[in-house]
Parts: structure tokens; C-alpha cells; sequence
């Protein structure tokens, strides 16, 4: 190290010497003894070297005053650095073994073979670095460097240009400035790549980037010229649209959101196959795939290149909507109110009321759940089946959730004791719960189980007032099939009269309806015929104006039909009659029932209360004789 240090301080006063009779002469660096693998030679010159092992396992070393590197690839580079140009290069070499060079990176020289103590000269170079490779294949072919000596020229005092702005990706219209330290000096730069000289554009202002341009500069102060400064820039561009839906099959209905990464980009898209532009739909909500389509998109932004067109292709399946599944359709994703967990479509033609059933696709667990909760759930039915003979303990499952987390079991049947290929009935009662997913699940071995004709039916609580009459309308179609608790009915023109007619099966969606007895459970259908009805029922709460609209209340003649009298809000899911359907009629404040004679009364009996006495075309009556009359909303005989 001391041998080291005093050679660092020979070649400083060197320098100094030389520096004073010219500052840009040509300098040579001696080495006999090496402290690290990579460095500066010498922190007073511009030379620098670096190692690298060949296919040795051993990295390269310095061993005693040696730099060895090892065989098949091993590499010695020397480097002239800050813009000096190496002349010359003696290295000293102390092993048997044969190496090539390489300049600037340029083609390698034909092998040359070293002994011991043998060195190798390079001379009328003009380089910025050269590159030794052992060529040896032996384990003991190493290249041992004893010596170095490397004569090089400084670079000019004139100091290169520097840039304004870093090299890189920038903006369109970005301003750069060019500029030096050497006072007096001119700048001279091109933008096509080549090495510029005095004959070079001159720099006088700005420079605008609007495309992606190398630039190369040189200071230039009478005949002395800089290193050359080069710099490289490419427009920033956007980047490209990306889908949230990959591409493929797709149910129709589904939407698909566009997104670029580039903060500020706007995107614009195509759906006729065409390549958009800056001047296609703006993209700005997501896109509703009804059909098959392709869509391309860019992403823009002010001044940045357009982003890469993005595309994809879907193809559309029609949905299946409702709470029942048939399995019909071999692609059960199609079911879109519906999630399947394990659960695949299967063509058979043993298949409970059909070609296709589910099973359970040898998993262990298996399920088909409601993907949103279910406000009034009525009943839940299918048939289960056993595929094989195994009869190891497992259940099909009816549950219901809250929170689609934590299940309460409401059914359970036994999957593995029925006989193999005979369809069960499964059922469950839902009408004591409420706002809940439901589920059919399956558990507990990986034996084939099946499952078809899947069917949940939902309700509307219809409540009664405590007078036993209300109004109703829903935005589903019902089913009174069976319903006892209550009775609905709808209304027509009979003559002058209002007549109302009893309900016996299914009613469409937003049908006015009146309804008396107890509150009640309606299940809901899936649609109804139309009917012909006078009542109007509403699903939200609305206002009328005042004498334009008969509602039910309780007036003088007791529970009737009354005309109102002052503006009126109907409340949500109620109906009423319009006045333009009844005013002038014979609608009095009563209701005439088609199903029932509700009373006996004697002429005598009748008189005493002939104020509310009508007959059946509404008419009121003086002086009933015998026949069958309406008597505060009854009918009634008279003997």
C-alpha cells in the first residue's frame, strides 16, 4: 500500500508537470500494484478499470499484487472516463493462456496466445475503453494481471453542454435549453443522431420537443471543441385502455367499465370493428353489452401520444331471470339471480322433468344461493336424486341468511339414503322469514348427488285494516290460487252500477284491487292475464286533487267509496276509483259484493233505515218491496 500510495503521488506531480506545459497532452498511468477490483487507477487521472469472472465459480480477486480473472469469459476492462480518449495499453500478463480484445465494445481480435511474464501492447488507439477476455478453458487458465500501463489524452477544457431537462419521456412542446459554462463559447447540435461539429446547427434559443429525438451537442470556443453531450427523448404516452370484463362470453345485460392508468386521460371508444380516434364516443360510464360486439378504445391526452388500441370481442348469452331453474340451459351462469358453487349443468335423459339436471361434480360441498336477499320469501321446492351407490352420510340443506355468512337451517334430507336415480321432492316453508338469501346446499362427501326443478317462490304481506277492508296494489303479478285468509276483488260497470268481482286465480302486476278479511301471505307469479277493472292502483304514494277520485274510508254510510273532498294522498300499494269513471253514476258510499247475500231483513225492518237502501243497479230506494236490495254495504233479501 505504501508502494501504492508513493506511486499515486508520482503520478500526481506528473500530471502537474505535464499540465503545465500543456493541459490537453497525452498522459500515461503506470500500475504495478492493484488495492480493489474496481476504481479509479488513480484518483488524479482519468482511468479507470473493472473485473469480471468467466464461468468460475470464483469471482475475480486481487491476490497479493495481482488482478486475476478466471477462465472461459473472464473479463478485464479498462475505462477512459469524462471524455478522454485512451492511446495506448501495455498490460503485463503472468500466466499461460489465451486472450482477445475488444474496443468500444466493437468486434473482438483474434486470439492471442500469453506465456508468463509475456505482455501484450496495443498502440494507435483512439477509444473510450477496451476490453480483455481469457479465452482459457482449463481450470489454472487465468488471466493474471501483473502490470498496467495506459497512455490516454485528457479532454478538452471546454466544457460540454448540458441540458434543461432530463432525458427521458416528456410532454409534447417541452422547451429545452441548451447551455455551457465556458464563457464564450458557442453551441452547435443535431437531431439526427450523427456526431455534430462547428458545421452543426447552431444553438440560438429553444428548442421545442414534439416527437422523439436524440440530441447531440458540442461547446465550441475557437479551435478547441467539448465532449459530445447527447440526450434522448420520447413523448409520454397514454396509457392503454384496459376492461373490466375479459373478453369472451358474457350474459347480455352485463356492463363493462374502461379504465387508463394515465391520470387526466380521456378515453374514447368504437363498437363497430373501426379504429377509434380522438373524435369516437367519449367514453364516461360503463357500456351495456346487449349484443355481440366488438369494442376498441384509445386513451388521449394533451400533448402525449395516443395510447395502444385496446380491444375485445364478447359474445352474448341471453340471461335467465327468476327464482326458478331448470337446468335447461348446460351453461348455469345464465341463471343471472343465482350463484353456483360446485354445482354443473348434466345432459341425461333420466333428468327430473327435463334433458339437463345439476350435480354436484364429485366436490364435497356444493351450493346455489340468491344473489340478492329476497324480501318475502314463500316457499322453496326441488328434486334431489342419488347418482351412485354410495352411502356414506351426507345432506341436501334449505337455508336461509341474513348476512349470506352465517346459515340457519330451515330443511334437511338426506342425500345418501334414497335409492339410486329416483327423484325426491324437497321442500321448505319461508314464510317466517324475512329480507334473507336462501340457499340449497350440500355437504359432506364427494359421491355424486343431483338436483333439478328448482323453484322459490316469493309473497306480498297484503295487511287488513281492523275494519277488514283495504285496498291493494303490487308491482307483481299475484296468485290467489288458494289464499282463504282473504279476498280480493276488482271492480267494473255493471248498468250504472259499481260492481265488484271476486278474484279466483292470478292477477297482473300494478292491478288495483279491494280486499278484505285478515292480512294475508299472496305468493307472487311470474305474470297474469289482463283484466278488465275500474279500481286504479298505485305502487307509490301519490296525490289527486280535490273531487277528482273515489277512496276507501269510513264515512257517514259506514265503509264505502267516498268522494274526496280535498286534495288526497294515496298511500304507496293502495288503489281507488276515478271520479270520471263513477260521477253521476249511482257510486254511492257502499260496496256491492258479486259472491255474497250478507243479510234477511223484513219490509218493515227495511223502511226503519231506507236512507242507505239501494237496489243492485244503485239506485237508492223510498219504498223497497220485495226483492234483493244493498243495505249499508250488504246485500240484502227483503220478504
Amino acid at each position: 500500500m505504501k508502494h501504492f500510495n508513493l506511486l499515486k503521488t508520482t503520478l500526481l506531480l506528473c500530471a502537474l508537470i505535464v499540465g503545465s506545459l500543456s493541459s490537453w497532452a497525452d498522459t500515461t498511468v503506470s500500475m504495478t500494484s492493484f488495492s480493489a477490483i474496481s476504481g479509479y487507477v488513480d484518483d488524479d487521472t482519468n482511468i479507470s478499470y473493472a473485473a469480471a469472472k468467466g464461468t468460475a465459480s470464483t469471482a475475480p480477486a486481487v491476490n497479493g499484487n495481482q488482478i486475476r480473472v478466471y477462465q472461459n469469459g473472464g473479463l478485464f476492462t479498462i475505462t477512459a472516463n469524462d471524455g478522454s480518449k485512451i492511446k495506448s495499453v501495455t498490460l503485463g500478463s503472468a500466466m499461460e493462456t489465451s486472450v482477445s480484445y475488444s474496443i468500444d465494445g466493437g468486434v473482438e481480435s483474434s486470439n492471442q496466445d500469453i506465456s508468463a511474464s509475456s505482455t501484450i501492447t496495443i498502440n494507435d488507439l483512439n477509444c473510450s475503453s477496451i476490453q480483455f477476455t481469457c479465452k482459457g478453458t482449463d481450470k489454472n487458465h487465468r488471466l493474471y494481471v501483473n502490470s498496467l500501463s495506459v497512455t490516454y489524452s485528457p479532454a478538452s477544457s471546454i466544457v460540454k453542454p448540458s441540458f434543461s431537462v432530463e432525458e427521458g419521456e416528456v410532454e409534447k412542446g417541452t422547451s429545452l435549453i441548451l447551455s455551457t459554462t465556458t464563457e464564450g463559447a458557442d453551441i452547435y447540435y443535431t437531431i439526427d443522431k450523427t456526431t455534430p461539429t462547428s458545421g452543426s446547427t447552431k444553438y440560438t434559443g429553444t428548442i421545442s420537443i414534439n416527437s422523439a429525438v436524440t440530441i447531440k451537442a458540442i461547446a465550441v470556443k475557437g479551435s478547441e471543441s467539448s465532449v459530445v453531450a447527447t440526450a434522448s427523448y420520447t413523448i409520454k404516452k397514454v396509457e392503454t385502455p384496459t376492461f373490466s370484463v375479459a373478453e369472451g362470453v358474457i350474459l347480455e345485460g352485463s356492463t363493462v367499465e374502461l379504465v387508463s392508468e394515465t391520470d387526466g386521460a380521456t378515453i374514447h371508444y368504437t363498437t363497430d370493428g373501426s379504429n377509434p380516434t380522438a373524435s369516437s364516443a367519449t367514453y364516461s360510464s360503463p357500456i351495456t353489452i346487449n349484443a355481440d360486439v366488438t369494442i376498441k378504445a384509445i386513451a388521449v391526452k394533451d400533448n402525449w401520444d395516443d395510447s395502444e388500441v385496446a380491444s375485445v370481442t364478447y359474445n352474448v348469452l341471453t340471461p335467465i331471470h327468476g327464482l326458478s331453474i331448470d337446468f335447461e340451459s348446460n351453461d348455469v351462469s345464465r341463471y343471472a339471480d343465482w350463484d353456483f358453487v360446485n354445482i354443473v349443468s348434466v345432459k341425461t335423459i333420466t333428468a327430473h322433468g327435463g334433458t339437463y339436471y345439476g350435480n354436484t361434480d364429485g366436490k364435497s360441498t356444493a351450493s346455489v344461493t340468491t344473489k340478492e336477499k329476497v324480501m318475502h320469501p314463500y316457499t322453496f321446492t326441488c328434486y334431489i336424486s342419488k347418482e351412485s351407490g354410495n352411502t356414506t352420510a351426507c345432506d341436501w340443506k334449505i337455508q336461509v341468511s341474513e348476512d349470506g355468512s352465517a346459515w340457519t337451517d330451515v330443511a334437511t334430507k338426506s342425500a345418501s339414503s334414497m335409492d339410486k336415480g329416483v327423484w325426491e321432492a324437497f321442500s321448505a316453508d319461508l314464510t317466517s322469514y324475512s329480507n334473507v338469501y336462501v340457499r340449497l346446499s350440500y355437504g359432506s362427501n364427494t359421491a355424486k348427488r343431483a338436483v333439478d326443478d328448482i323453484v322459490l317462490t316469493t309473497c306480498e304481506p297484503i295487511s287488513i285494516s281492523a275494519a277488514g277492508w283495504a285496498t291493494y296494489c303490487s308491482s307483481n303479478a299475484l296468485d290467489f290460487t288458494g289464499v282463504t285468509a282473504l279476498t280480493a276483488y276488482t271492480a267494473t260497470k255493471e248498468g250504472s252500477a259499481v260492481k265488484f268481482n271476486k278474484v279466483t286465480g292470478k292477477v297482473p302486476a300494478n292491478t288495483g284491487l279491494l280486499v278484505k278479511g285478515e292480512t294475508a301471505n299472496v305468493p307472487v307469479c311470474a305474470s297474469a292475464e289482463a283484466v278488465t277493472n275500474l279500481l286504479v292502483g298505485v305502487t307509490a304514494e301519490t296525490t289527486k286533487d280535490a273531487g277528482t277520485i273515489f277512496v276507501l274510508m269510513k264515512g257517514s254510510k259506514g265503509i264505502g267509496f267516498y268522494k274526496n273532498t280535498n286534495d288526497f294522498t294515496l298511500r304507496a300499494n293502495s288503489a281507488y276509483l276515478r271520479a270520471e269513471d263513477v260521477e253521476g253514476s249511482t257510486a254511492r258510499a257502499f260496496i256491492a259484493l258479486d259472491d255474497e247475500t250478507t243479510g234477511i231483513a223484513d219490509v218493515k225492518a227495511v223502511k226503519e233505515d231506507a236512507e242507505g237502501m239501494f237496489d243492485l243497479q244503485g239506485r237508492k230506494i223510498a219504498k223497497p218491496t220485495k226483492g234483493l236490495y244493498i243495505v249499508n254495504g250488504k246485500k240484502v233479501v227483503v220478504k
